[in-house]
């Protein structure tokens, strides 16, 4: 039997030794039951409160929202919460952020077992601890995959994928201000074919990351990024990839609000267009121009798509987190910039269910990674 677990690990960054004095703390165990989590996200507050969400499964198309919080840095959490208060059918994909007023915010995916009923809900959780009945926030079928963001202002927006014919999907989005959800609101570039995440830089500006497909000879997932302004212009859509991508990128922004973005990728392929090696590309805007460089080259295709994160610490220093197979194992790696030369780490190894779902989040001088693994194998 398969058990699976969400973990959090904390790095501390110290400053008299950035890179010999960091070490990660042993794994701090969120929620533990056989065959049962997926999706965690998690949200500090500015009172350091760990606030964590996953979909806990009862049966193939029965799952539900879970709650739980933490006061002390993960070590201890309070008795998981039900949030969705389904019956049946399946709730997942949870994300959740917090206003400026201590109140909590959650929107998940419901009915992903007959994806042509899905749609989107959202809940929310006063200062109190009072949660509050869910709502439907996208009316149309086919809704999923959402993403939830709230900016500077307190205002808070929610996009989805929606399939609204065979094979064709469009980004809708719904803004949040004054406890009212906005009318429907369409991401204006029909090419975009994925929801991934989203992040707000220091002017308030939205700032995205997704991915088209075009034929070149072959299906290729191309990365694009485009932006939102704060006056609530879109940008052009830019095209930063020529290869296919492999897995979710996900984006972030430095100190100078300058946006980096992590993805996996289709590196190398053989005279029949068929992938021998994938690699992980850091890129980043200067100022002028998009850059990238490369982590890591793998031989093969193994690795899995959630698995690569980035952040920055309080030094303005970029640090990555992701899952490689190789060896027959699975590594949990953490790779730095060094002399301009990436290093990686291992924190963990597996060697049967590895170290998917992980998120990075830099807060209070530490680095906070969750994930989800096995406790015992298949």
């Amino acid at each position: 039997m398969k058990t699976v677990k969400i973990i959090i690990l904390t790095l501390l960054l110290c400053v008299s030794s950035l890179i010999n004095a960091q070490e990660w703390s042993p794994p701090r165990v969120v929620s533990i039951v056989p065959h049962g989590h997926i999706d965690p996200d998690f949200y500090i507050d500015n009172n350091h409160v760990i606030h964590n969400v996953w979909s806990h499964r009862f049966e193939d198309n029965y799952r539900r929202i879970y709650y739980s919080k933490s006061f002390d840095y993960g070590h201890t959490w309070s008795s998981p919460k039900n949030i969705s208060q389904n019956n049946s059918l399946w709730a997942g994909n949870p994300h959740i952020i917090g206003d400026s007023q201590g109140q909590l915010h959650v929107t998940y995916d419901f009915n992903l077992g007959v994806p042509e009923n899905s749609h989107v809900r959202y809940t929310s959780c006063n200062e109190d601890g009072i949660w509050n009945p869910s709502d439907t926030i996208s009316e149309q079928p086919w809704s999923r995959w959402n993403r939830l963001l709230i900016d500077q202002n307190d205002k808070i927006y929610c996009f989805w994928l929606h399939n609204f014919a065979p094979f064709e999907r469009e980004v809708p989005y719904k803004i949040f201000e004054n406890g009212i959800w906005s009318e429907r609101f369409i991401t204006p570039y029909p090419e975009i074919k994925g929801c991934t995440p989203v992040v707000v830089d220091p002017n308030n500006n939205l700032l995205f990351t997704n991915y088209k497909l075009v034929d070149v000879g072959y299906p290729c997932s191309i990365l694009v990024y485009y932006t939102l302004s704060a006056d609530g212009m879109w940008s052009e859509l830019t095209q930063l990839s020529e290869n296919s991508l492999f897995g979710f990128p996900d984006i972030t922004v430095d100190a100078q609000g300058k946006p980096h973005i992590i993805r996996g990728e289709i590196t190398k392929r053989d005279e029949f267009n068929i992938p021998t090696h994938e690699g992980t590309i850091h890129q980043y805007y200067n100022g002028s121009a998009w850059k990238e460089d490369l982590l890591v080259e793998i031989p093969g295709t193994n690795l899995p798509t959630f698995q690569t994160a980035i952040a920055f610490d309080k030094y303005n220093q970029p640090h990555i987190i992701q899952m490689e197979y190789r060896d027959n194992s699975n590594f949990h790696m953490h790779y730095q910039l060094i002399n301009n030369q990436w290093i990686g780490t291992e924190i963990n190894e597996n060697e049967s269910y590895g170290f998917i779902y992980n998120k990075l989040i830099s807060h209070n001088g530490y680095l906070y990674l969750e994930y989800l693994t096995s406790v015992n194998g298949l």
